[in-house]
Formats: structure tokens, sequence, C-alpha cells
């Protein structure tokens, strides 16, 4: 028994070629694989331009992200934590120079402006107190005047006999309400210095308050208030660049500052004596 069956497996194992392959269907089908590879291959060939043989851009391979390690994250924090400072430092400083050099700049602009404006009110106030000063000047002046008139008549005629003790003639023109008062006046002084009958005192309607015109041969005084009036209404104008007595009245120049002049004029031509009175 046991050995029919190994007979018969060795005579399956050791067939004989009988002639009934058919290899032309094998080779059918391998040409039939071979032949759709090639079609294959073509179309990806084909598939692989745009229509316009050209060939389809490759699509970009996408990188792989970059790796970092913990010191690596930790160096840029800290690069970026200290470039943050700095440029944080120097907008502040920057914003704080900027607010000083405009503080400074409004403080020079306010300065300039209080100095103008002291400039102006000291120049204002001179102003005031000088004109305020020739008021009170020109309202207690006509007083005194007339109250020390007669001692200043008095001194230049004095004045007046001593330049012309050769002369035989001396004539005294002041306003008429002191004619009586000068007469007298100069009657005592011509007895006193021996010239008793050669000193004349004559009205003269032109004058007023404390004015007094002297002749004698060949020169003569003048004591005018208006034209000192108008010399220091002239240095107020230079000093201030204003006239104070543009709202005096032409009376109150009249009742004035005097002074005494001198004026060389003969006797004989009186009339021109002494500068005439504006």
């Amino acid at each position: 028994m046991t050995d029919f069956g190994t007979a018969e497996m060795t005579a399956q194992s050791h067939q004989k070629f009988m002639f009934d392959r058919d290899f032309g269907l094998e080779e059918d089908e391998a040409a039939a694989k071979l032949a759709k590879k090639v079609q294959d291959d073509l179309e990806a060939e084909l598939s692989a331009f745009n229509g316009t043989g050209e060939a389809k851009p490759e699509e970009p391979v996408e990188e792989a992200p970059p790796v970092f390690s913990e010191e690596d994250v930790k160096k840029a924090r800290d690069e970026g934590f200290q470039a943050g400072r700095e440029e944080a430092v120097r907008e502040l400083t920057g914003s704080r120079e900027d607010r000083v050099a405009a503080a400074l700049a409004s403080i020079d602009e306010k300065i300039a402006g209080l100095m103008e404006a002291h400039d102006r009110d000291k120049d204002t106030h001179s102003r005031d107190a000088v004109g305020v000063a020739a008021v009170i000047v020109r309202k207690l002046f006509p007083s005194l005047n007339m109250d020390h008139a007669l001692a200043q008549i008095e001194q230049m005629i004095t004045e007046a006999m001593q330049r012309t003790s050769s002369s035989p003639m001396l004539v005294v023109r002041v306003p008429e309400d002191l004619v009586a008062e000068v007469e007298e006046l100069a009657y005592t002084l011509a007895v006193a210095r021996g010239r008793e009958g050669l000193v004349s005192v004559m009205a003269d309607e032109d004058l007023s308050g404390g004015d007094v015109h002297l002749e004698w041969d060949g020169g003569g005084m003048v004591r005018d208030t208006q034209l000192m009036w108008q010399a220091i209404d002239d240095i107020i104008e230079r000093n201030l660049g204003s006239d104070p007595a543009e709202d005096a009245d032409e009376s109150d120049l009249a009742d004035g500052v005097t002074e005494d002049v001198e004026n060389a004029a003969p006797l004989g031509d009186n009339e021109a004596f002494a500068p005439e009175s504006e």
C-alpha cells in the first residue's frame, strides 16, 4: 500500500510533455500588458504639458518648518525685549526733549512779551507823570507868579540900573494892573541910586501876568512867560515824543514859568527891543 502511493505521486510530478500547451495565448497576454504600460506612460507624459507645448510648472515643495530649540527661543525673546526697551527709551527721550524745547520756546516768547508790556507801561507811566506834573504847575503858577512878581521886577530893575549907570533913561513896561505898584517901587530904587526922574514906568496892554520889558539906550531885558512855556513844551515833546500841552489853553501857556533874556536893541528902537510874544 505504501509503495503504490509513492509511485502514484512520482508519476504525477514527472508527467511528460504532451504538446497540448498553447504558447500563443501567453504571448498575447504579455503583449497586451506591455501595450497598456506604454499607453499609460504616454498619457502620463501628455498630462505633464499645459496644452501649449510647455511643461507644467512643478508644484513648490513645502519646506519643513524650522525647528528651534528652547535656547534659541529664549535668546530671541531676550533680544526682542532688549530691542523694544531701547526703542521705548529713545521715544521717551525724544519726546521729553521735544517737550523741554517747546517749553523753553514758550517761556522765551512770554518773557519777550512781558518785557514789551513792561516797556510800554513804563513809557505810559512816564508820560502820565510828566503830563500830571505839567497840569499841576499850570494850575499853581498863576497865583505863585503874582505873589512873587514884584520881587522879580525889583530884581530886574536893580540889575538894569547896574548895567546902565551911564544911560540917562530907563523905561519899564508892565501890565496895566501893575503900573501903580511898579512906579512906587521904581521911584524908591531910583532915589536910592541917585537916578531920580530917570526911570519911567509905562503900561503895556500886550503884557500879562508877571511879564516885564525893560529898555535903555543900547539894550534891554525881557521877562516873557509865554516864550518860556513854549521852550518847556519843546523839551517835553523831544523827550517823550508827545506834547502834554496839547490840551492846555492859551491862557495857561501865558501863566507859565518865567525867564530873563537879554536884548541889545537901542532905546529909540523900543518897538523891536524884544522877541514878539506868540
